[in-house]
Parts: C-alpha cells; structure tokens; sequence
C-alpha cells in the first residue's frame, strides 16, 4: 500500500515529536508499505538530530498550508503522484481535499472542548472573537476527512457534538512518551531538607498553558514558607517577547529570582531535563493530551496540575490537582506533597501504574497503520485499534 504521510502543519511542540516517534517506527515495521513523507522544515530538521534516515520520498515543504495555497495544491498533486492509497495527516486539519481515504488526526481542543475558562485566557474579547472564528474555519477543513483519530473520549465526543461527526468513523488512540522516556525511567526522590526544589513547567507559550500561574503560585509560596528553596523552570524561547512580559511580573510580585528560564529543550535531552527536577507543575486550562504528563509519569516526578474533567482522564490517580480560578492554588498540594514523603511516593508509583495505560510508539504506529489499511480496504474502523496489539 502507498501510504502519504502528512506533517506539514508540524512545525512546533507535541506534533513534531510525534512524528519524529511515527517516523522511527515506519523504519522498523517488516509490512512492505511504501511511505511518502511531506513534512515542515521543523519535522526534516528534527529527523536529523534525532538521526532518523531520510524516507526514500521525502519531500519538504517552507510554509503551511493552512497559509498557503500554492503548498495545498503541491501536496494534492504529489498525492496523485505517489498513487497513495491513502493519506494520514499526522496533525490536522490538513486544509487540503484529498482524492485518496484520507485519515487525520486531530488534537486541537479549541475546536473539540473548549471552555469559557479558556477563553478568559486571552487578554481582549477581539482575540475570543478570532479565536472561535479560527476554529470554526479548522472545523469546516477537519470535516473534509474520511476518518479521524483522537487521543481521548472527551476529544472524540467534541468531534461528533461540535463537528457532527460520526462516531464510528473516529478512532481513539491515544498519546504516549517517546521509547527514549521508558528506557530512562528513573524516580525522583522525596526532597532532603534545604535541597532546592525544581518545578518543571514544560510547555509552549500559548495563553492557555497559563505559564504565568507559576509567578503567582510563586509569591504565595515564598509568603508562606519563607526558608523554602525553589525555583520554577521554564522552557520559553529566549527571544520570546512574552518572557519579558512574565520576568516583569516575576519583578512585581518579589520573585523573579524563583523563576528560571532555560529556553526550548531538544527532544532527546528531555529525559535529562526531568531528571534534573522535582515536580511537573502544568497548570494549563485547554489541552487535549500533552505528551508531558505521560514524561513525567516515566521519569518518576510527581504531577500538580489543573482540576479539569479531560485532564483527570489522562492523569487519573496519578496527580495532585487544584482549582484551576485561582492561579495561586497550587501552592497547596505543592506544600502538601512536599510535606509528605509516603503521598510523593505514592504519586510517583501512581504515575508509574497510569503510564501502562497509555501505548508505547510501536502499539501506537501499529493501531494507526491498521486504520490506514481499513480505510483503504473501506471497511469498518476499529475503535480502539491499539488494543489487538496491546503485547507488542
């Protein structure tokens, strides 16, 4: 089978690592499936640190079709010259109308569950306006597939409430760690008195990540436990004109020197950037699943994150949530698992137990190559496709 594998909208964060682990496992699978790659500059150059093999058709693509037309009818053409059978758009929409069964995966939540807690995020009603009128225009394109996957039931019920979409076309499957994670599994020790405590606040700058709760959370821990060592620590592109904005707060508020910034992160540092801190704090309002949880769960740190019903079905029992109003709440279960050595390694094994529910990147590529195969063959979608290959 031609299969055209398009990540052309993967230009940042979460969607270039999931296909860089897509990508690695297309060159261990024995099925004799020919793959063409139309990837971003970010995913070719992500393939070389990573020292991935160049597919044999590979083509790389400047701008986003979301923001370019001439790229949608390159890709559409490149489609009919590979004879794909198939497309799977690895992040989408794809923005393009496909003549071969077209798979996309999609993980926007604005579009699927969005609340008005996010909303709230952006500083002024123009930028709610442009923001649902946004996603309005990736619903309509994400509506132009023939299947669809999601990484949760609440992503899969927003599918077929917001963007009527049938149920038995999307299939769920759900994210995972990268192999590198499960090879380093370690656990991160309960704190020793007077040890500098870490926070690990691993994310993009979006409004929704919320990374300025760290400030405010910050300030009530200093005002609370006066001789308490920390520090929070960020992942923010330098040069990024919102980090100034959140030093100038950090400045403000009395705690600039509890709040690091070590910029972004190669993926195949991540495991030594987890080892080197305590707690993942993620106090985000919108997300559909973030590969950081599963991380940290293999890395052996303990989760404090948002109360929210989608992110409870990815944590479960294995984190510590607070009310996600007030930005400085989560300085209670911080302090309360730094006060406990029995709840931090209860979480911690917790985390540990949860990690076993989500697929490894071989049980993950597998279920997806599966669809693939259904949708050209034009039968029925399995639901779950990762559960048949659970042993692998």
């Amino acid at each position: 089978m031609n299969i055209l594998l398009n990540a052309t909208s993967c230009v940042i964060g979460g969607g270039i690592q999931k296909t860089s682990a897509f990508l690695a496992e297309i060159q261990r699978d024995p099925r004799e499936h020919q793959w063409c790659l139309a990837a971003s500059r970010a995913v070719a150059e992500q393939m070389k640190n990573l020292g991935l093999a160049d597919l044999q058709h590979m083509h790389i693509f400047e701008s986003r079709p979301s923001k370019d037309n001439k790229v949608r009818s390159q890709i559409k053409d490149l489609t009919k010259a590979f004879h794909a059978d198939s497309v799977f758009t690895i992040s989408g929409p794809s923005y393009i109308q496909f003549d071969a069964p077209h798979l996309l995966a999609f993980t926007d939540p604005w579009v699927t569950h969005s609340t008005w807690l996010a909303y709230r995020q952006r500083r002024f009603p123009t930028e709610w306006g442009n923001v649902l009128l946004n996603s309005l225009y990736k619903g309509y394109w994400t509506r132009k597939a023939d299947a669809w996957t999601t990484q949760t039931e609440t992503a899969k019920a927003g599918l077929h409430r917001r963007l009527q979409i049938p149920r038995d076309r999307v299939a769920i499957v759900a994210n995972t760690c990268a192999d590198r994670y499960r090879e380093n599994m370690t656990e991160a020790r309960f704190p020793e008195p007077g040890k500098k405590i870490r926070l690990l606040v691993f994310g993009a700058f979006y409004p929704h990540k919320r990374l300025h709760a760290a400030i405010h959370v910050a300030k009530e821990l200093k005002k609370r436990e006066k001789h308490l060592l920390f520090e929070f620590v960020l992942t923010v592109p330098h040069q990024h004109p919102g980090l100034q904005t959140l030093f100038q707060l950090a400045d403000t508020m009395g705690v600039r020197e509890h709040i690091v910034n070590i910029g972004p992160v190669p993926l195949v540092d991540g495991p030594k950037l987890y080892k080197s801190c305590d707690i993942c704090f993620m106090p985000t309002v919108l997300e559909t699943f973030s590969a950081t949880y599963p991380e940290a769960m293999a890395m052996g740190l303990p989760i404090v994150t948002s109360n929210l019903g989608f992110l409870r079905d990815v944590c479960g029992a294995a984190a510590l949530y607070f009310g996600p109003k007030s930005l400085s709440a989560a300085a209670d279960p911080i302090l309360e698992l730094l006060g406990n050595r029995s709840l931090w390694e209860d979480l911690v094994a917790k985390g540990i137990r949860q990690l076993t529910r989500f697929p490894t990147p071989s049980v993950q590529y597998h279920g997806l190559v599966d669809v693939l195969e259904q949708l050209a063959a034009g039968t029925s979608i399995s639901e779950n496709p990762c559960d048949m290959h659970e042993s692998l």
